[in-house]
């Protein structure tokens, strides 16, 4: 054996060795997780939105099929809630489908707070909850519950500042600060 072959294995079994007492010892403190960056299906989503807001909801539930599957069930049932507001906003003094449309919302926000705390550091489930907070902000706001989207319009913050410090390139998530 050479001489560089020698100490090239001397190195190597003692950062082996050094790795195995630090095992041992239970001193290793893991590195954090790495933020998981980006948003799933993106293009087809956006698909779905535009069609969501040009009032086509059957092309847009079409869009969200195609969609659906590869993209998270989150950013699905979250654009089902966004074509749902803007169905009820075309028509904001009609109230008989407030009671479902509220017990939906509220629902989408829950697996999205459990979504958060599954994969706290996915930047695209902060996304999609700061999101449905905003539906909320706004449904509240068109029904005069101002105190209620107050409360909402932090959580937005709150989840789109997440949003940013794991993915600082989600536009959407600096848009939906703005304005809230």
């Amino acid at each position: 054996m050479t001489r560089n072959g020698a100490a090239g294995a001397c190195l190597l079994a003692c950062a082996w060795l050094t790795g195995t007492a630090v095992a041992l010892s239970g001193h290793a403190t893991p590195a954090p997780p790495a933020a998981i960056k980006g948003l799933t299906e993106a293009p087809r989503l956006a698909a779905a939105v535009d069609l969501i807001y040009d009032a086509d909801f059957a092309g847009a539930e079409a869009a969200l099929a195609r969609a659906c599957g590869p993209a998270p069930a989150q950013a699905c049932r979250l654009l089902a809630m966004v074509a749902r507001w803007w169905r009820l906003y075309l028509d904001i003094d009609d109230r008989s489908q407030d009671a479902g449309f509220t017990a939906q919302l509220t629902a989408t926000i829950a697996d999205g707070e459990q979504w958060t705390k599954r994969e706290p550091d996915r930047a695209e489930a902060w996304l999609y909850l700061g999101a449905a907070y905003g539906i909320r902000v706004q449904y509240n706001a068109q029904r005069s519950e101002y105190l209620a989207a107050a409360r909402d319009g932090k959580r937005i913050n709150q989840a789109l500042t997440r949003t940013l410090a794991l993915d600082a390139d989600l536009a959407d998530a600096n848009a939906g600060l703005g304005l809230y």
